[in-house]
């Protein structure tokens, strides 16, 4: 469990790294009441609250590509087959 909290928070400080600073949004109920704050990262959030932090990691240039793919059929009705799901990782710790 350390060595998953340490990678955690190399992957944290990397992340600031490359985008400068993180922006925590106070959570004002648009988001699960589990979370008091998010960021914003490459490829997915960051979530904060009084006993835990999570990382949602999510494969970005599939959603961009699934999004810019659905702009080209523009009917609702269509026989075309759903996009296949995208893979994405969810980390929670929970502090003691």
């Amino acid at each position: 469990m350390r060595w998953i909290s340490l990678i955690l928070l190399i992957s944290l400080h990397a992340f600031s790294q490359n985008q400068g600073d993180l922006k925590f949004i106070q959570n004002k109920g648009q988001w699960n009441s589990e979370v008091d704050f998010l960021a914003k990262v490459p490829g997915g959030t960051v979530g904060v609250s009084a006993g835990s932090f999570s990382i949602l990691l999510v494969d970005q240039a599939k959603l961009d590509k699934d999004h810019l793919e659905g702009h080209s059929n523009l009917s609702e009705w269509s026989d075309e087959p759903a996009n296949e799901p995208t893979e994405a990782h969810f980390f929670k710790i929970n502090f003691l």
